[in-house]
């Protein structure tokens, strides 16, 4: 006859454990319990990239200017004028007008073989006593536009025979042609008796008949050339013989 409980005590040995199993403490989940691998709400998770949108504390940059910040303006404002490329004009250079004319010679002289040395001057002395003298230099400038004629009034002493008188003019551009700077030599009706031409040679003129009490006049003028500027030197040499020294 079979024994019924002859199993009971295999049985009773996995009981045994299992009872075992269940004296033992459960495992505190708050302290000892598994990693969560999930990301909390407040962390973003690693693999997650960044977020780059500006959040709800933090506005987004804006590139284009505010209302505090206006658009900086490359074309120029009120307060600053444009700036001009183009180069100045240069206004021409222009004698000014010193006011003499035949009536009122910028120099008046008397030229005598027994007067003191030859005189020079650079500017129109208005005198009206003559200045007596042997020869005479005289410095000036003329213009179109401005002041284009300069005048000169002279008397000559002759001698036994009729006087004759050199006359010489130079100026800052010579070589000009047609050459504009030309000096004339007048009698007191006007009438041209000789024309000397800037940078030409002396032109000795004889002044036939001539008294101590004709008048005689250098009109030294710019002539037709349109626009042009110059200097000159006149010199008148009477009785100087070896040539005036100014």
């Amino acid at each position: 006859m079979d024994e019924p409980f002859g199993d009971l005590g295999e049985d009773a040995g996995v009981m045994d454990d299992e009872l075992d199993e269940l004296d033992e403490p459960e495992a505190d989940e708050d302290q000892d319990g598994p990693v969560d691998d999930e990301p909390a709400d407040d962390e973003p998770a690693d693999d997650e990239p960044a977020d780059d949108e500006p959040g709800d504390d933090e506005p987004p940059v804006d590139d284009e200017p505010g209302d505090d910040e206006p658009p900086v303006d490359d074309e120029p404002g009120d307060d600053e004028p444009p700036v001009d490329d183009e180069p100045p004009v240069d206004e021409p250079q222009m004698a000014e007008n010193d006011g003499d004319f035949m009536a009122n010679p910028a120099i008046l002289a008397q030229f005598r073989n027994t007067a003191p040395a030859e005189v020079s001057f650079d500017e129109p002395q208005f005198n009206e006593d003559a200045i007596d003298t042997r020869g005479l230099q005289y410095v000036g400038d003329v213009s179109v536009p401005g002041d284009q004629e300069d005048w000169i009034q002279f008397n000559i002493v002759p001698g036994q025979n009729d006087p004759t008188i050199g006359l010489f003019l130079d100026c800052g551009v010579p070589d000009l042609s047609p050459q504009p700077l030309r000096a004339e030599l007048l009698d007191e009706q006007g009438n041209v008796l000789e024309t000397v031409v800037c940078g030409g040679p002396e032109q000795n003129v004889t002044l036939h008949d001539a008294g101590s009490s004709d008048d005689f006049y250098v009109r030294i003028e710019m002539g037709d050339y349109g626009e042009h500027y110059d200097q000159y030197t006149l010199e008148i040499d009477a009785y100087c013989f070896q040539g005036c020294d100014f």
